[in-house]
């Protein structure tokens, strides 16, 4: 509704353009041709006087002796033409004169006082009927670079007075532009008036530079007589934005995302135009064309609309071609506040595919029926630069305080930045006491890289922290160098020494990304009491007790991390739900096992390396529902895996190799699984197992 409402200013001057024209032709005023009849299913120019021809004025026809299929002559018939002499023509034929090689004819128009009048006959060629196809072959240059189109206009039904067609059409710019388009259109002359009616339906498509897809309909009406001619065409694309890869970085202590869109456009456009001059024989003309258009994003971006305004010179039956052949030049100009006055000129070649020099002559309002549909070519966009503020895509949290730590007051610059904040920590850092995160905080290191987005557009970015990646050292052996709080993130650092380099304390959605954890008293990570916690891509190194120790945890990820040489057990859980282990590996323990399950309901370990223990491979203690596949125990001291009161064990996939004790040692646990290979393969059976672990193609079994 607003847009019609903003487009009637724009549709009241095309309307009054149409008045004035149909005012004119009631009062007899046009002087343009009236409509042909037809001869042999083609139409033939209606007899009009052409005042200001010379008494001998001369016009040639094409080929000697060419006739329809009626042996009607391709040549004027002449009225009020005195007898022509003895053998030459009957009082109704036209004079007609043979060149020196009898090969072409020229007739000349004879005035007897009433102005020479024509009628061409045109022949029976081509595809047979009155309107021909052709391909338009267009080039436009301008402001938005160079671009070229060829489009095929393919009559589908018509008469003499009507025309059913298509238009099938493809577009390519300099910027990687593809466009093409397909419409349907239909024109009826009006009864008894040279004037007609047309509407037509468009599906266009545009691929952008940067590959966004965009499609658009497009709905056209128009009134056309051959001194004027009116229209208004209505757009409504699928509002379809792309954007070119968003920037993000730091002004002050704000971080922002900068994007810039392409955004599609839905509206209208309107034009009025009038024939300004054209030579005696209609084979020349120039038109002029004024409007208005109004466009609105379907997204981001500003309404543009303002007037528009085109010049055009057309030549029509080019010698070259052949009848029905045209080259167009023309140039438009448009003005809106957003884009300011844009100019953009156009040359267009048609290329008739009837019957060429011998086609069809249609008198000059009939060939307007083959004119093209005049609408907007292109879906219209906007490229729209847009700044706004992100969000931690990690966690959801918006970041509203950014702050670049200085290495000699890193633990203040982390308190005084609050919630919600980011804390780029650059250099060698050291602490003396531990280091409390605020909720929605993240402390990332330098170099390293967080995934942001959009807080407006949800346009999804990356930024890059400034600086080196830093090293955190403690010097407080008796407490953690970190402890974290909900919704938040450490990533990119090196962390020694202290009692824990991370401790987690009843928080939940927290993630411990990138990290290289080593000299730690007792743990490397310890969480307890913690929900939705992610470990990823993490080194832990030379911990006093365990790697990573996970107690009372609901909901836990481990993905790509590596525990080295730790005194005790690789990773211990202890109580806890919902455990997913990937590409671990645990490589070298002290006394304990790689890594031990207490009464862990539900877990999967999958890609897991455990090598080099001091005890088993994997001991489960109680629990249920835990799956090892695709995984690898070497070099263990004790068991490969040792299973006590476990309902529900599966091992499938798996290979053991250099084991000091037994391949599987089960004890009142439900087990399966396959695919597992041992070299060597030994059971051992504590009682009160059910079901079978298959090893080495099924030739040995567990327990």
């Amino acid at each position: 509704m607003r847009l019609l409402k903003k487009m009637q200013w724009a549709s009241a001057a095309v309307l009054t353009t149409l008045a004035v024209g149909l005012s004119s032709a009631a009062d007899g005023q046009d002087v343009r041709p009236r409509r042909a009849p037809i001869v042999s299913g083609r139409p033939i120019a209606q007899q009009t006087a052409l005042d200001d021809l010379s008494d001998e004025g001369v016009f040639r026809l094409g080929e000697a002796g060419a006739t329809d299929s009626n042996n009607a002559s391709y040549a004027p018939r002449l009225a009020q033409a005195p007898p022509p002499p003895e053998g030459k023509a009957t009082s109704n034929s036209p004079v007609v004169e043979e060149d020196s090689v009898g090969e072409t004819q020229q007739v000349q128009f004879i005035d007897n006082g009433g102005g020479a009048m024509f009628n061409p006959v045109p022949n029976q060629v081509g595809f047979g009927a009155v309107y021909d196809p052709f391909v338009d072959m267009t080039f436009y240059g301008g402001h938005f670079g160079q671009a070229g189109q060829s489009t095929l206009f393919l009559p589908l039904l018509q008469d003499s007075e009507s025309l059913l067609f298509t238009e099938l059409e493809g577009l390519f710019g300099n910027a990687g532009n593809l466009q093409g388009s397909f419409g349907l259109g239909y024109r009826q002359m009006l009864e008894g008036r040279d004037i007609y009616v047309g509407a037509n339906a468009f599906y266009d498509y545009r691929q952008t530079g940067i590959g966004t897809e965009m499609h658009q309909l497009s709905f056209g009406g128009e009134v056309v007589a051959y001194n004027w001619d009116a229209r208004l065409n209505g757009y409504i694309s699928d509002g379809t934005s792309g954007f070119y890869t968003p920037r993000a970085f730091l002004e002050g202590n704000r971080l922002w995302l900068d994007t810039t869109f392409e955004q599609s456009f839905s509206g209208a456009d309107a034009e009025g135009g009038a024939l300004l001059l054209t030579n005696d024989i209609r084979t020349f003309e120039l038109r002029a064309y004024t409007g208005a258009f109004y466009f609105e994003p379907n997204g981001l971006g500003n309404t543009v609309a303002g007037p528009k305004g085109r010049l055009e010179a057309r030549m029509y039956d080019l010698p070259a071609l052949g009848s029905g052949s045209r080259l167009v030049a023309g140039v438009e100009a448009t003005w809106d506040r957003v884009r300011d006055t844009q100019w953009t000129g156009m040359a267009q070649l048609r290329i008739p595919l009837g019957g060429g020099a011998d086609g069809p002559t249609l008198d000059p309002f009939s060939r307007r029926m083959l004119d093209r549909v005049v609408r907007e070519r292109q879906i219209v966009t906007q490229e729209v630069n847009h700044r706004e503020p992100v969000a931690n895509k990690i966690t959801g949290v918006p970041i509203v305080n950014t702050v670049v730590a200085n290495p000699g007051t890193f633990a203040a610059d982390v308190n005084a930045a609050g919630f919600h904040s980011l804390v780029i920590a650059n250099g060698a850092i050291t602490t003396t006491g531990e280091v409390a995160l605020f909720r929605g905080q993240t402390i990332m290191g330098g170099g390293s890289t967080l995934p942001i987005v959009g807080t407006q557009t949800g346009t999804m970015g990356m930024f890059t922290a400034p600086g080196m990646r830093p090293t955190i050292t403690s010097t407080n052996a008796a407490q953690a160098v970190f402890r974290p709080e909900t919704d938040t993130v450490l990533m990119g650092l090196d962390i020694a020494g202290g009692s824990y380099g991370v401790d987690v304390h009843t928080q939940r959605d927290m993630h411990l990304l990138d990290l290289n954890i080593s000299g730690s008293g007792i743990d490397g990570i310890r969480v307890q009491n913690g929900q939705r916690i992610n470990i990823r891509n993490t080194t832990v190194s030379g911990a006093g007790v365990r790697g990573i120790y996970l107690r009372n945890m609901d909901g836990m990820v481990v993905d790509n991390v590596m525990l080295n040489m730790i005194s005790d057990v690789g990773l211990h859980v202890q109580n806890g739900s919902n455990l997913m282990v990937s590409s671990l590996m645990v490589n070298g323990t002290g006394v304990g096992s790689g890594i031990f399950l207490q009464d862990l309901n539900t877990g999967v370990l999958s890609d897991t390396t455990v090598m080099n223990t001091g005890f088993n491979g994997m001991n489960v203690l109680g629990g249920s529902n835990i799956s090892m596949f695709a995984s690898q125990i070497s070099g263990t001291t004790a068991d490969g895996i040792r299973t006590t009161g476990t309902t529900t064990f599966s091992l499938n996939n798996t290979a053991f190799t250099g084991i000091g004790g037994a391949t599987t040692n089960l004890t009142n646990s439900s087990v399966s699984g396959s695919g597992n290979t041992a070299v060597p393969f030994s059971s051992t059976d504590g009682g009160g197992n059910t079901g079978t672990i298959l090893f080495n193609g099924g030739a040995d079994s567990a327990p």
